[in-house]
């Protein structure tokens, strides 16, 4: 996900979708499900593709043994990147928005029980191992729809700033991209 442009993955296009028809899903359902459907798709192909190679090669094992350990690689695989995932979308919205994560955290636990204290930058928090890291990215998916409004304000602006351009001045900025 490229957070910092208000870019969408592939797997949050359904929930988007689904979010079109009126339908309003919480943004812990749709990790959750991002996660099945990531995971879910990654464990199938892999497994099929490794049943198929080995009937090609003439296994003796036959195709079931090569599917099972398959799909357990494209578990595993598909497991290391949802986490890296997620973690680096915690990480970018620490950077960007501190205070909103700072807040995330304080709303959703006890700061003391996860030991970030007063004054301590979240960025320092972060690297002290597994435990903090999960909990900042518990907190980042749950601002998503917050990150989400703050995209959605911007381009609204950019767009509102393009509008009251001058045609003239629309013509130089595009002449000067075109040189």
């Amino acid at each position: 996900i490229n957070a910092e442009y208000g870019g969408i993955g592939r797997m949050e296009m359904v929930s988007t979708i689904a979010e079109a028809s009126g339908v309003s899903i919480p943004s812990r359902a749709r990790n959750i499900s991002r996660f099945f459907a990531h995971s879910g798709i990654a464990t199938v192909t892999t497994g099929i593709a490794a049943g198929q190679l080995s009937t090609y090669f003439h296994l003796s094992c036959g195709p079931l043994i090569p599917f099972l350990l398959g799909a357990w690689v494209g578990f595993s695989g598909a497991c290391i990147s949802f986490y890296r995932t997620e973690r680096d979308r915690a990480m970018t919205y620490i950077q960007l928005y501190p205070r909103l994560m700072r807040q995330a955290l304080s709303s959703e636990f006890e700061l003391n029980m996860i030991g970030l204290r007063p004054g301590l930058k979240l960025r320092e928090w972060v690297t002290g191992g597994l435990g903090p890291v999960s909990y900042a990215v518990f907190a980042a998916q749950g601002i998503d729809d917050t990150v989400a409004e703050l995209h959605r304000e911007a381009r609204e602006a950019i767009m509102e700033e393009y509008k009251q351009v001058d045609v003239d001045d629309a013509d130089e900025e595009v002449l000067r991209f075109v040189d």
